[in-house]
């Protein structure tokens, strides 16, 4: 009796490259033609343990990988700045927070502004926890100080073939560095408007029961109109004379072209002071900056302020390995006192944006503010503040303990990254979840806190996430195009 087309004939192997092949011999009851074999193998190696496994590694944020611990165990040296990067991981870490509480309540009035709103959270100082402006000032010194640092280190040891080596390179990465990871999440956002993700939350958005503001982008009628739009809102950050914010797809990232008009001019200082002796550098960097002031131009004094502070650093000595040691009295007293001037900066930059003359402190303070200044008055004392703090932050081993901590420094390596995505993400991924939520505890009074606060709970481990993926796969990537696209065009002076 033969039992050639039978399913028990099959041979039974244990090789996870064949499992899915015998179960489709068994299924047809006879061998499986050619192109059949052709298309299981591909699927098998389209869904192969490797893959997978790269897959799920990939989607692992990187401080639950394994490499992550063997780093925790032998810890990178920090180098003299790194409390920099602190705190624009904690002045990013405030933008989300501003952003997400801008959605369910107004978070510009002052404490005690009408004769009410008395919260505890419009306090002074408190109220930096979601203070998005002040953040975006800080941030800018801090670009300031990171980009001339090494420029002016140069200047003073008079290496002059260095210095111009690093501001060519400076010069040619930082549109690259600043645009290509924005590039590619507004291309993603125009794909999800394209795709109807901004759609289903629409109308949800809208409704002023749950929303004090909803701004998502638009959805254009056919997807080459929405690329087209796409393009030319990627172009106008390039516009260095247009000063009007550009349309964009996501409203977060209008700093961004500030940014970049702000290097340039910083550069331009850099590049015109080199030569001068230290006295009249500072003196021109000094005009320079009056200048910036009177017209208003609070992004390019930031800039300017951060290099500033560098001057002021390496003129101190602040980051020597050999420095003179203090008597303890004299260095407890130091310490206190910028600690003190570290709160007064803080203080400055807590004025909010709608105040009145009877708000304590801040009434006073902004009638101090200069009768040409074109910006709104916050911006003034924004600024002043955002440069007192960084500079007492360089005095102060408190500050700078608080900064150097591995969280901190954490957050600090992905900031870019959680600025350019937390807007698209919480938009399509967290809004439904804080109407949820709220539509169970209400929106008034503690409970409706409440529910705000378990929605923040949920928002934030989820933006995180998305920006540490965003981080690796795209702003580590774009700046080793950058330094690598340099590279290849690099020719002999």
């Amino acid at each position: 009796m033969s039992f050639d087309h039978r399913p028990s004939s099959i041979t039974v192997t244990s090789k996870p490259e064949n499992r899915l092949l015998n179960i489709t011999r068994f299924l047809h009851g006879r061998r499986c033609d050619e192109s059949l074999q052709l298309a299981v193998k591909k699927v098998q190696s389209t869904f192969s343990p490797s893959i997978i496994g790269r897959i799920v590694a990939f989607l692992t944020p990187s401080f639950l990988q394994a490499r992550h611990a063997r780093d925790q165990d032998h810890p990178p040296q920090l180098g003299p700045t790194a409390y920099l990067n602190g705190i624009r991981g904690v002045a990013c870490l405030v933008v989300f927070n501003c952003h997400y509480a801008n959605y369910n309540y107004d978070i510009a009035i002052a404490w005690g502004s009408g004769g009410e709103n008395y919260n505890f959270p419009r306090l002074p100082i408190v109220r930096l926890l979601y203070a998005g402006i002040p953040a975006v000032c800080v941030f800018f010194v801090i670009s300031g100080y990171c980009l001339s640092y090494k420029a002016l280190k140069l200047v003073r040891s008079r290496n002059g073939q260095d210095f111009s080596a690093t501001m060519s390179s400076l010069i040619f990465r930082r549109g690259i560095r600043l645009y290509l990871p924005t590039t590619f999440s507004t291309f993603i956002i125009a794909w999800l408007l394209r795709m109807g993700m901004y759609e289903w939350f629409r109308e949800h958005g809208q409704n002023k029961a749950y929303f004090t503001k909803y701004d998502p982008p638009v959805r254009l009628e056919t997807t080459s109109m929405q690329l087209m739009h796409w393009a030319n809102t990627v172009f106008s950050g390039f516009q260095l004379s247009n000063w009007r914010d550009p349309v964009n797809y996501d409203r977060h990232l209008w700093t961004i072209p500030l940014e970049y008009r702000s290097s340039l001019c910083l550069f331009l200082v850099l590049y015109g002071t080199a030569r001068l002796r230290t006295f009249y550098r500072i003196t021109t960097l000094s005009i320079i900056m009056y200048i910036m002031y009177r017209e208003s131009r609070w992004p390019h004094l930031l800039f300017l302020s951060g290099m500033a502070i560098v001057e002021w650093d390496h003129h101190r000595g602040a980051h020597a390995t050999n420095r003179k040691a203090t008597r303890p009295i004299q260095h407890a007293l130091e310490a206190t006192l910028w600690n003190i001037v570290s709160f007064l900066g803080l203080y400055l930059l807590s004025l909010p944006f709608t105040f009145d003359r009877a708000t304590p402190g801040y009434g006073y303070l902004t009638s101090l503010t200069p009768k040409w200044w074109s910006a709104p008055a916050p911006f003034h004392w924004h600024s002043i503040g955002s440069v007192i703090f960084v500079l007492a932050s360089g005095h102060s081993r408190l500050w700078q303990r608080f900064f150097t901590s591995r969280i901190v420094q954490y957050f600090g390596n992905i900031s870019y990254s959680l600025y350019i995505v937390h807007g698209a993400v919480t938009t399509i991924g967290c809004l439904w979840f804080n109407m949820l939520v709220r539509t169970v505890t209400g929106v008034e009074g503690y409970w409706g806190f409440f529910g705000f606060f378990l929605s923040y709970c949920f928002a934030t481990p989820l933006n995180i996430w998305c920006a540490d993926i965003f981080h690796r796969a795209i702003d580590i990537p774009s700046v080793k195009f950058a330094k690598g696209f340099e590279g290849k065009l690099m020719g002999k002076i």
